[in-house]
């Protein structure tokens, strides 16, 4: 269950629509989408967090896990061909 008790949030706040949206997710990865929502609603002079902000931060998190699965298939495949120069020269 996502616990955002400890930040403001809206009275419209749609917790059936996140908690579809975050499984299989892990607890730390909740915490950071709650902390990250927290973030962008306080950059937008906001005093609570509402559904907008809980679906940025979703997609960050999410995007970030992408990101960085993305940065290692480019480092794997530079060394795939930087192996494979090293084979085709010897």
């Amino acid at each position: 269950m996502l616990q955002v008790w400890c930040v403001p949030t809206a009275p419209s706040l749609n917790l059936d629509r996140i908690a579809s949206l975050t499984g299989g997710m892990s607890g730390a990865d909740l915490s950071n989408v709650v902390n990250q929502a927290a973030l962008y609603a306080a950059k937008h002079s906001k005093d609570i967090v509402e559904q907008e902000d809980l679906e940025y931060a979703l997609d960050k998190v999410r995007m970030g896990e992408l990101h960085r699965l993305l940065v290692g298939q480019k480092l794997a495949m530079q060394f795939d061909f930087h192996l494979m120069l090293f084979t085709f020269e010897s």
